[in-house]
């Protein structure tokens, strides 16, 4: 892969999904069955120093709010020559004693003993380079793709030569506090060279570009001038990007005329049923002030 810089594209994602570390909570919603009783699994890790969470609870029937907290799991986490256990700190809640940083290129297995039974998940920490631009703007046109409003952009280079496609996760804060609106943003680097990462727009200068009729494809969000706006990035797993990629495909179903959703891909390996997703991601970030 040819060393090239890119311009992201945004793409939303609507669905309800936990990312323990980054301090926000939202519960999935999956489609259940109600004669047995699985694992629910949400959290894992990145390459900053920070406490490793895991949040394990019980399935319920599908039209149920109630999610039964996991308080009997032995939680373990191996990478390397080291084996991590996570003790519980709150109804279902495991993360470790200290604070761990994730190691570019190691694998991680998560192993959790509960009832009797076993499950595991291993994800590798892929690696990523530090965002390069973090831009605000004013687009005064409303061109039908974008209405009038304060924008944010961003930019980064790939790593030459790592993989032949590489996969993303964004959130965006707005004043410290997570922008949901847009659901969660992901998108692959697949379509680079038809300018699927815009690579055409400068994002320190897309206003010039705009009236050349080239459309920008900013981070889309509610901003307003003197909001301190902070991106964070997530290269991650192709595992992962297909787990997200089915939970938007069941919270679009549901239509008089869809086909039965079936449950998102998960990377827990075990003789009983277990639903979730242990998530290992590199994380890089930048922030702005909306301002003139």
């Amino acid at each position: 892969m040819k060393q090239k810089k890119m311009r992201f594209r945004k793409t939303t994602i609507i669905f309800t999904i936990c990312s323990l570390f980054i301090a926000c909570e939202r519960d999935i919603d999956l489609n259940l069955p109600t004669e047995e009783v699985a694992l629910v699994l949400e959290g894992g890790l990145t390459n900053e120093n920070e406490v490793w969470q895991i949040k394990l609870s019980e399935s319920a029937p599908y039209y149920s709010n109630s999610y039964p907290p996991i308080k009997d799991a032995l939680v373990m986490i191996t990478h390397g020559n080291e084996i991590d256990t996570l003790y519980q700190t709150d109804p279902g809640m495991y993360q470790t004693i200290d604070k761990k940083q994730g190691l570019v290129g190691e694998s991680y297995t998560l192993t959790i003993k509960w009832k009797g039974n076993s499950y595991t998940a291993t994800e590798m920490l892929h690696d990523q380079l530090p965002l390069d631009t973090v831009a605000a703007f004013y687009l005064a046109m409303d061109n039908g793709f974008i209405e009038e409003g304060w924008y944010a952009f961003i930019g980064a280079d790939e790593i030459q030569g790592k993989r032949d496609r590489d996969y993303y996760e964004w959130k965006v804060f707005i004043n410290d506090t997570l922008y949901e609106e847009n659901g969660i943003l992901i998108d692959t680097d697949e379509f680079r060279d038809v300018g699927f990462w815009n690579i055409l727009i400068d994002p320190n200068n897309p206003l010039a570009q705009q009236k050349e009729g080239i459309l920008p494809r900013p981070i889309v969000s509610d901003f307003t001038e003197g909001d301190t706006v902070r991106i964070e990035q997530y290269a991650i797993s192709k595992n992962y990007y297909d787990f997200l990629f089915g939970l938007q495909n069941l919270q679009n179903s549901g239509g008089p005329f869809s086909s039965p959703a079936s449950n998102p891909p998960s990377n827990i390996v075990s003789r009983k049923t277990a639903y979730g997703y242990f998530r290992v991601a590199h994380k890089v970030g930048g922030m702005v002030v909306i301002e003139e």
